[in-house]
């Protein structure tokens, strides 16, 4: 299991125990909706930035896979172009050969 979905985890059942701890408290009905909104503010704001990390750091993967395949590509028409003159090298030396 990745650590992003454990720590997601994690927050929701705080969050969640939480909410049944101030919902069983016995309080005045707009304090208790006051602390959950205010809980629901703190907890939104750790899963925001746990997602925009996540979202950094897939963006920072997928930009090193990019540029990996651009490399491999640009390896793979240096090759080609190796083989094509050495073939045309050796054709030309075939022609002379015979000539």
């Amino acid at each position: 299991m990745s650590s992003e979905k454990v720590l997601i985890g994690i927050v929701a059942g705080l969050a969640a125990g939480t909410a049944l701890g101030i919902l069983l408290a016995p309080d005045v009905g707009t304090n208790t909706r006051n602390k959950i909104s205010k809980i629901g503010e703190e907890y939104w704001g750790i899963l925001k930035t746990k997602f925009e990390d996540f979202a950094l750091k897939a963006i920072s993967e997928m930009e090193y896979v990019k540029s990996e395949t651009e490399n491999l590509v640009d390896k793979g028409i240096a090759k080609v172009d190796g083989v094509k003159d050495e073939i045309r090298y050796n054709v030309g030396e075939k022609i002379s050969s015979q000539s």
